[in-house]
């Protein structure tokens, strides 16, 4: 009976910092959602009101009529989706590579490529303005999605998942006259929908919030993104913070449908990427 009170006892504590880590997370994202539907006054009230004294839409119909929304919606959705899908492809085939493929130095370089993770980002921000200054791709689509058409997390995720797949399916479809290039796009690559999945929600949800990048290189409003949008919603002596969370919750709603309906593959990608070493 004691036993069986401290295994219940040890559960209930597990739930009890669960919930409270959730909840923590959860609450940014609830203050946004709540703050969208105030208006100015009770966004900066303080002490903070956390409900709106009256429930409306204004700040949706304003937020809508005073940015350029959809433009800005559009140009992340392509941007978003050409990276995603120029990522997966060059991230897949250079995993292919290190997994599968037997060269001189193989370990080596995969060893010096992990290696650059512990690069700051913002380092290469400087040689990477420059190559696009020099590249006469400043304030274009380019320019936001090039220097992104490769990532080492990415790489490393699918290497992983591709040393977990059986090495015989290869070796049987080399016996039947396989090419490595055939072997790789029709029997190894329809057996990562999981990997991929995962992958892409990951460069998705990255590009999506980028900020400072796309700060960098774009000039023109008519290629701003949603995330620089909403940060230039900051007026100079009006500090717009009701319609700031408004903007939020707009642009988030597409990523929260997406993780909804991806969440189990995605869940799966991530787990079934470590099987193997």
């Amino acid at each position: 009976m004691n036993r069986r009170m401290r295994f219940s006892a040890g559960k209930l504590v597990v739930h009890i910092v669960l919930i409270a880590g959730a909840a923590t997370m959860l609450l940014p994202f609830l203050w946004m959602v709540l703050t969208s539907f105030k208006t100015y006054e009770e966004a900066v009230a303080i002490p903070i009101q956390w409900f709106p004294k009256q429930w409306n839409l204004d700040n949706y119909r304003e937020v809508l009529d005073r940015m350029n929304f959809g433009r800005y919606m559009l140009n992340t959705v392509f941007v978003t989706a050409v990276t995603t899908v120029v990522q997966t492809f060059f991230c897949a085939i250079t995993a292919y590579g290190f997994a599968r493929l037997r060269f001189p130095g193989r370990d080596q370089m995969f060893f010096c490529f992990l290696c650059l993770v512990m690069v700051p980002s913002q380092m290469l921000m400087i040689p990477r303005y420059v190559m696009m200054v020099n590249f006469k791709w400043i304030d274009s689509y380019l320019a936001l999605i090039m220097p992104h058409y490769v990532s080492i997390y990415g790489t490393f995720l699918l290497r992983q998942y591709f040393m977990a797949l059986p090495k015989e399916l290869e070796e049987a479809a080399r016996i039947d006259g396989c090419s490595y290039a055939r072997s790789f796009s029709h029997i190894l690559c329809p057996l990562m929908g999981n990997a991929f999945l995962a992958l892409g929600i990951y460069t998705i949800v990255f590009n999506w919030n980028d900020l400072l990048w796309p700060l960098l290189v774009i000039d023109s409003e008519k290629m701003r993104v949603l995330s620089v949008g909403i940060a230039a919603m900051r007026e100079e002596h009006v500090y717009t913070r009701h319609l700031m969370m408004t903007a939020g919750v707009l642009s988030t709603a597409p990523l929260i449908a997406i993780f909804v309906l991806g969440q189990k593959k995605f869940i799966n990608g991530i787990a079934l990427s470590g099987i193997k070493g």
